[in-house]
C-alpha cells in the first residue's frame, strides 16, 4: 500500500549548498522554504537509510531531529502550518511503521493515532484508503496486545468500509486497485485473527473471500493467490475437510511452480501431509521427496527436517499396512 503523501519533491536533491545559499545576501521567503525542504529531506533520507540497515535507534533519533527541525520552521514562519502538518504526519507514519515492525506495539498505537488525528484535521474522511490502512494496522496491534474486542471492531470496520466502496461504485473504473487490495489484506488479517481464536468456519469464509479479491487484483496465477490458497487449505485441514484442502493445496503448488515462488517446497510439504491424512501414502512420499530436493537446493534446514519427517512417517505407515 502507498505511504502517506509527503513533500512534493523526491529524495533526489543534492546535499551541496547552492550558490544562493552560500551568498551573504538575504534569501527570499521562497528560497528559505526551498532550502528548508532540502535540509528536511536530507535528514529523513538518512533516517530511512538507517532503518533499512536495522539501525533503529539511529533512525528514531534522526526522525526526532526532523520533527525538531519542523518546529523551528514553524516558529520562524518559514513554512505555513498546513505544510508543516503534512510533513509531521509523514514522519509520525514512518516512526509508527518502524515501531510496529519492531513489535513496539504501544508506541506504534500512539503514533498511528496521532497520524489519524492529523489526517482528520486535514479534512480526510475516515473511509479514505489511507485512513482504513491505519485502522487495519491498529487492529493488528490490538490483537497482538490481546485486546481482542478492539481488534475485532477494527477489522470489521475496515472490511465494511471497503465492501461498501465496491458495492457503491457504479462503474468498474470507479474502483481502484487499492480498494480491492486493501479489502484483501484486511480479510486475510481478520482470517488469521479468527484462526487464532479457533473460529474456523468464520476464518474459512474470510479466506474464501480474500481469494476472490486476490484474483481480481493480481490475476489467477500470482504467487499471492497461492499464499491465500495455502492458508485456506490449512483451515480446511483443521476442519477435517481433507478433500477440499487437497484441491486447494494442489492449486497452490501449481501456481507456485508457474510463478517460481520461494514457497513451493513448503506447499509441497503441506500437500504431502494432506495426502497422508487421506492415507494416500505413495502420493505423500512423492510430494515430500520433491520438497526435500528443493530444500536441499535452497539450503533450508527447517524444510529439510519437515520433508524427511513426512517421508519417514509415510514409509512407516506403508510398512504397517502390509
Amino acid at each position: 500500500m502507498r505511504s502517506l503523501p509527503f513533500l512534493t519533491i523526491a529524495f533526489a536533491f543534492g546535499l551541496k549548498k547552492t550558490e544562493e545559499e552560500q551568498s551573504s545576501e538575504p534569501l527570499t521567503a521562497e528560497e528559505q522554504a526551498e532550502r528548508a525542504e532540502k535540509e528536511l529531506v536530507a535528514v529523513i533520507k538518512e533516517a530511512k537509510v538507517a532503518e533499512l540497515k536495522n539501525n533503529f535507534d539511529d533512525a528514531d533519533e534522526l526522525f526526532h531531529r526532523a520533527l525538531g527541525t519542523l518546529n523551528t520552521y514553524g516558529q520562524r514562519k518559514i513554512w505555513e502550518e498546513p505544510r508543516i502538518l503534512q510533513a509531521r504526519l509523514y514522519i509520525y507514519d514512518c516512526q509508527a511503521n518502524m515501531a510496529l515492525a519492531g513489535r513496539q506495539f504501544e508506541k506504534a498505537e500512539k503514533l498511528f493515532k496521532e497520524v489519524m488525528k492529523g489526517m482528520l484535521q486535514q479534512g480526510i474522511s475516515q473511509e479514505d484508503n489511507a485512513m482504513v490502512e491505519i485502522s487495519l494496522k491498529l487492529a493488528i496491534i490490538f490483537a497482538s496486545l490481546d485486546r481482542f474486542k478492539d481488534a475485532e471492531t477494527g477489522y470489521k470496520f475496515c472490511i465494511d468500509v471497503q465492501r461498501k466502496k465496491l458495492k457503491a461504485s457504479r462503474e468498474p473504473s470507479d474502483i481502484t486497485e487499492d480498494d480491492h487490495a486493501l479489502l484483501g489484506l484486511t480479510l486475510d488479517a481478520y482470517a488469521r485473527f479468527l484462526l487464532v481464536q479457533k473460529r474456523l468456519s468464520e476464518a474459512k469464509a474470510c479466506f474464501v473471500e480474500a481469494l476472490d479479491v486476490a484474483k481480481v487484483v493480481v490475476g489467477d496465477s500470482h504467487a499471492q493467490v497461492a499464499v491465500v490458497l495455502n492458508n485456506l487449505a490449512s483451515v480446511e485441514v483443521l476442519l477435517k475437510d481433507m478433500e477440499s484442502a487437497k484441491i486447494h493445496e494442489q492449486e497452490a503448488v501449481r501456481i507456485a511452480r508457474v510463478s517460481e515462488s520461494n514457497e513451493l517446497a513448503s506447499y509441497l510439504c503441506n500437500l504431502g501431509a494432506i495426502h497422508m491424512g487421506l492415507t494416500e501414502l505413495k502420493a505423500a512420499k512423492a510430494q515430500c521427496e520433491k520438497a526435500l530436493t528443493l530444500a536441499v537446493v535452497n539450503q533450508d534446514e527447517n524444510l529439510k527436517k519437515r520433508a524427511k519427517f513426512c517421508i519417514d512417517k509415510a514409509s512407516k505407515l506403508e510398512k504397517e499396512a502390509k
